[in-house]
């Protein structure tokens, strides 16, 4: 009889130390994962860049525009991968356009008095600039000029940075970011899907402005505002274009080929950039 004990005891020991070992490392783990899934992903951590975030654009909204523009430009360079980092650079962007072209002097900027002689281009020569720019930073109706006339010149050192991937041109005054465009329109063909795929630097080659009736206009001509634009570059196949344009084929109207950007960035781009400025494709 204690025999029989003996044995049924060992039996138990055995079988329930194994019954217990298939649970641990068995059926267990095969619970927790069904509850894993079941349950779903973990939501991510807040992101603590969003409250300073929030100062930078209560600055914004309270009229403080150098301010937020400072708190913006510091809150880039500290948060780089914050979830946010595009409201803040479209934050930015939009506050450095808006100081840019308005004719309000600040250190940034030169004053030059109109001399007997000048015209909108000599003065473009003598300060480094363009007429287009020199216009439309001074809100000018027209082109001509008057002795003793004060224009508002804005530093210009633009470069662009065309990323593919992201579909962004990020423009850059001197080393400083200026402002991020959205790309509506990728070339065609498989350039754009090697991702690290090395360019040579380029150029800005040319400017050309189109009005609706395929007519190429300047700053000067009354359809300038509704043109479509096209910034010819030195990368083959990567040129800017409105995506808005006439029709191909329309008279001076290129095919469409190279990057595509809405109507109102690329007459912003085209006044920003100059022949010669240096242009780089990520």
């Amino acid at each position: 009889m204690v025999k029989a004990l003996i044995i049924l005891l060992l039996a138990a020991v055995v079988f329930g130390g194994a019954a217990y070992y298939i649970n641990e490392l068995y059926i267990k783990p095969d619970q927790e994962l069904r509850a894993e899934k079941a349950r779903g992903p973990e939501p991510p951590p807040p992101d603590a860049s969003l409250p300073e975030l929030e100062k930078c654009l209560a600055l914004k909204r309270n009229g403080d525009v150098t301010g937020a523009r400072t708190a913006l430009l510091n809150f880039i360079e500290r948060y780089p991968r914050s979830s946010k980092i595009d409201a803040a650079r479209d934050a930015v962007g939009e506050i450095n356009t808006r100081l840019f072209f308005s004719p309000t002097p600040d250190p940034s900027k030169q004053i030059y008095i109109v001399a007997k002689g000048d015209v909108l281009t000599r003065v473009a020569m003598r300060t480094r600039s363009t007429p287009e720019l020199i216009h439309r930073a001074n809100n000018m109706s027209g082109i001509m000029l008057r002795i003793g006339q004060k224009l508002v010149i804005p530093a210009s050192d633009f470069s662009a940075v065309v990323n593919l991937q992201a579909k962004r041109l990020t423009l850059f005054n001197g080393k400083q970011f200026f402002k991020q465009y959205r790309i509506a329109a990728l070339p065609p063909g498989d350039a754009t899907k090697k991702p690290g795929l090395k360019r040579p630097p380029g150029k800005v080659v040319a400017k050309l402005a189109i009005d609706p009736a395929g007519n190429r206009v300047t700053f000067q001509d009354p359809t300038y505002a509704e043109a479509s634009h096209q910034i010819t570059i030195s990368i083959a196949g990567h040129s800017f274009y409105t995506v808005a344009q006439p029709a191909e084929g329309t008279k001076g109207v290129p095919a469409k080929s190279g990057l595509g950007f809405a109507r109102e960035d690329l007459a912003e781009i085209a006044v920003l950039l100059k022949k010669n400025d240096p242009v780089t494709i990520e």
